[in-house]
């Protein structure tokens, strides 16, 4: 079958391919055909069903595993809504604002940390606490999923002071560990995120089971006490095509 005229054929490609994922003719978590296929089945140019294909994982359809194909995403899309969060409600009725705001997409949250103690402090978190960078901090870094799939990875600093007090090095219990700066006279009553994108690396890849350079947003959120105090840095790493990011305010 082929797809004509010429101009915009990539996009007619990644039309056709999205009907297809909503009719369940590609189930959540299958593999499309190779792109020497598709090229086949709709006589385009290989060229045309790569631009097509990066339509669909720009909205979320799709993702790319490094030598083994394009599959249809396990899970839809998730909302991260930075106001709704990190309200109090959502930290005390779970285990933390991600696992809240999974629960309520029916996703299954689950977290694993693979670093709890000290560690070196990355420049953008040092500069924000103050201190050198690389200097040992206290550090919670986790792999984040979403009913088993990969989704984020999470580093949290905290100033050591407030992590021996706030004794974090087990588990957190319910609320997290904003629950437990509250404990201590210094829960969070402010934040600030700052937002890029920018290439995986290497690491971030083998997690995230993408492929290298693959775009990731990078969300450094500071919380800060009633004193304005920060007293924790949270790096966010988060696949584009498996996110998007909600902001609201109140005009003044």
């Amino acid at each position: 079958m082929g797809i004509t005229p010429a101009r915009g054929q990539y996009r007619k490609l990644a039309e056709l391919l999205r009907e297809a994922i909503e009719r369940g003719d590609y189930p959540r978590g299958s593999a499309l055909p190779s792109e020497e296929r598709l090229s086949e089945q709709y006589s385009l140019s290989r060229p045309v069903v790569n631009r097509a294909l990066a339509i669909l994982r720009a909205n979320g359809l799709v993702r790319v595993e490094r030598g083994r194909g394009t599959f249809v995403n396990d899970i839809p899309r998730i909302n991260r809504n930075a106001v709704e969060r990190q309200k109090r409600i959502a930290r005390e009725t779970g285990r933390g604002a991600f696992d809240a705001e999974l629960t309520q997409m029916g996703l299954t949250p689950r977290s694993e940390p693979f670093h709890v103690g000290p560690a070196p402090i990355p420049a953008p978190a040092a500069e924000i606490l103050g201190v050198e960078t690389d200097t040992e901090v206290f550090a919670r870094r986790r792999h984040m999923f979403a009913n088993d799939v990969p989704v984020q990875l999470a580093s949290s600093y905290v100033p050591n002071d407030l992590a021996e007090r706030a004794d974090l090095t087990g588990d957190t219990g319910a609320g997290g560990l904003y629950s437990r700066l509250a404990d201590i006279g210094h829960g969070p009553e402010r934040f600030r995120e700052r937002v890029t994108v920018r290439p995986a690396n290497e690491d971030e890849v083998a997690f995230l089971r993408g492929e290298l350079d693959q775009p990731v947003y990078e969300v450094i959120r500071t919380a800060f006490d009633g004193e304005g105090r920060p007293v924790e840095v949270n790096i966010l790493i988060m696949p584009v095509h498996q996110w998007s990011l909600t902001y609201e305010w109140d005009a003044e």
